[in-house]
């Protein structure tokens, strides 16, 4: 049996405002296998449950206001706050699933779109993996798959709308199984950053750093040096209070799981160096700095040799 997920790009490479859902295609290669679904949505991190409605092809499930929408190619039951189902496939049997928050009306998946979909998406990630905006190319020999699969994890935690790089996908994975080191990084700090947009730009990927200086741009334009943060959130939020979830059991017994990030009020120097860093990779290879971007070097510079 193979299965694959994915989260859908369309041909453009542009996804759409509150565009969030994510593909599973299960298919059976030989033999015949029994393939279980369990359904069992919890939102708010476990806090609030989930009423679920059947419709045809699929099952939507509501709690206050928020909604996930699960569709397949196969029938499932609902109830008591789950879908279930037990598939028996043969060779050559193939099952779409589709599961969509806070989308348009629901409906029935569509086999055609959804390849068409898993065609784009596998087109966009090939075409940016092999694409060099700055001219260099490597030969990584028998290094060469685990490269690629580590540059588009990296890729992978940058957020588009702002240009900003989340240093984790996922909150309080433990420094040490069983430890109480499990912190929310799905934020973006200035130095993890500048250390990704590094190893990106060494693989010939420009516009990550073009997109985040503009990010740190309006950022000081907002605030300004003297209020600089070592982090943000995604869209730029500053307050990000740290909260713990007592109810969860986090990895592998790895307690607590934790939201939010307290270290966002700490006081670390280099981050500015970590700037200039970026702006440096971006201004070697152009072999200038962009006028519209010296003003913010400069103030960084001042600020620095004023404190």
């Amino acid at each position: 049996m193979h299965v694959t997920d994915f989260m859908p790009i369309p041909s453009g490479g542009e996804l759409e405002e509150g565009q969030h859902e994510l593909y599973r295609l299960v298919e059976v290669k030989k033999g015949t296998v029994n393939v279980g679904l369990l359904f069992e949505p919890r939102f708010n991190y476990a806090r609030s449950s989930a009423i679920l409605e059947k419709f045809n092809g699929g099952v939507i499930a509501n709690s206050d206001g928020e909604k996930v929408v699960l569709s397949s190619t196969i029938d499932f039951a609902v109830g008591d706050g789950k879908a279930e189902a037990t598939w028996p496939l043969s060779e050559g049997d193939r099952v779409w699933l589709h599961l969509q928050y806070c989308g348009d009306e629901p409906c029935e998946l569509d086999p055609r779109k959804a390849e068409n979909s898993l065609q784009d998406t596998q087109s966009y990630w090939w075409n940016w993996l092999t694409k060099s905006e700055t001219g260099r190319t490597f030969d990584f020999g028998p290094y060469c798959t685990m490269i690629n699969r580590s540059a588009l994890v990296l890729k992978l935690l940058y957020y588009n709308p702002t240009g900003t790089i989340a240093a984790a996908a996922t909150t309080s994975l433990p420094e040490e199984i069983g430890g109480e080191r499990n912190w929310d990084y799905r934020y973006t700090w200035v130095r993890d950053t500048s250390f990704t947009l590094q190893a990106l730009f060494n693989l010939g990927h420009l516009s990550e750093t073009e997109g985040y200086l503009r990010w740190i741009e309006k950022i000081l334009a907002e605030h300004g040096a003297d209020t600089m943060q070592i982090m943000y959130g995604l869209r730029g939020e500053k307050d990000l209070p740290e909260e713990e979830l007592h109810h969860l059991d986090g990895y592998k017994g790895s307690r607590p799981v934790r939201l939010g990030n307290e270290a966002a009020n700490q006081r670390q120097l280099d981050i500015y160096g970590e700037i200039m860093g970026a702006a440096l990779k971006l201004s070697d290879y152009v072999g200038k700095v962009d006028s519209k971007l010296w003003p913010l070097l400069r103030n960084i510079c001042e600020h620095v040799v004023a404190h």
